[in-house]
């Protein structure tokens, strides 16, 4: 998809991978929503996007209340006539400890932040683009899809059913004959945060994540602009054979738009049991 006039929400846009997302895309011709809990936060969005010339609107949401996502993607249509890409960024990474330590409330807190709102956010903009009959749904996955998050088991597991719920999102509209529209999971790799940088200085991160303070002492984390380049450069190789899959951001995406149909006959970068001896 060529990003020039498409319309594109993003959610969690205020601050880190969000803001970076948001005017990398802008910085491309798209039209960008962006949403977040904070208004100064979006304020400052969009400043810097309209500083440099793109075109942008913003609204105030809850990715975890139905109705605030609602009038958002409803504001999203009015404003730009048509949604042609979802990006759910909006993350919450604050249960930190082993499970029978951490308070389940705020467990509850990430898993409804990373994985409820998300489905929230797909159901408000499916309509219009089943309507559209094409669309594109990326999902920001993370650290515990692939290997077990010691210490943050409710962000791993939010984020194992987050690309869970991309796979089948995806093979249900394939289903059901709306192949023009694609869902994919994409991880953005360890960037710093205010998000991430608060873990290393809690008791719990210190004792339960303790590499995080070393990767960043080392310079490991990688910048947030880096992880924007990475989704536009899927959305710009997006198609059915590649729907349902979660990509990495260093990843070369001109050969995986080349191996599109090997990735698919193979059907690799997926969640899949390993039941060989």
């Amino acid at each position: 998809m060529n990003l020039k006039d498409k319309s594109v929400i993003i959610m969690g846009a205020g601050r880190g991978i969000g803001q970076a997302i948001a005017v990398e895309l802008a910085g491309r011709g798209a039209r960008v929503f962006c949403s977040a809990r904070h208004k100064d936060q979006l304020r400052a969005t969009e400043r810097l996007i309209k500083s440099q010339g793109g075109t942008v609107a913003t609204v105030v949401a809850d990715v975890t209340d139905r109705k605030q996502v609602g009038k958002m993607a409803a504001a999203a249509l009015r404003t730009f006539g048509r949604i042609d890409v979802l990006i759910n960024n909006a993350g919450s990474f604050r249960a930190v400890g082993a499970l029978w330590e951490v308070s389940p409330e705020t467990w509850r807190q990430d898993v409804t932040t990373n994985l409820f709102g998300p489905f929230l956010c797909c159901q408000a903009v499916l309509p219009p683009m089943m309507q559209q009959r094409q669309g594109i749904i990326i999902n920001l996955a993370g650290g515990g899809i692939d290997r077990p998050f010691l210490g943050a088991s409710g962000y791993g597991c939010s984020k194992t059913g987050l690309m869970r719920l991309t796979d089948t999102l995806a093979f249900e509209l394939q289903e059901a004959g709306y192949s023009g529209i694609q869902v994919y999971a994409i991880d953005p790799g360890f960037i710093r945060t205010a998000m991430t940088e608060h873990i290393p200085k809690t008791k719990e991160g210190a004792k339960w994540i303790p590499d995080m303070k070393e990767w960043f002492r080392l310079g490991k984390d990688h910048p947030a602009q880096e992880a924007a380049e990475a989704v536009a450069k899927l959305i710009q190789i997006s198609q059915p054979a590649l729907s349902g899959r979660v990509f990495f951001w260093h990843q070369n995406f001109a050969e995986i738009e080349r191996r599109a149909q090997d990735i698919r006959a193979r059907d690799t970068f997926q969640l899949r049991y390993l039941t060989n001896f």
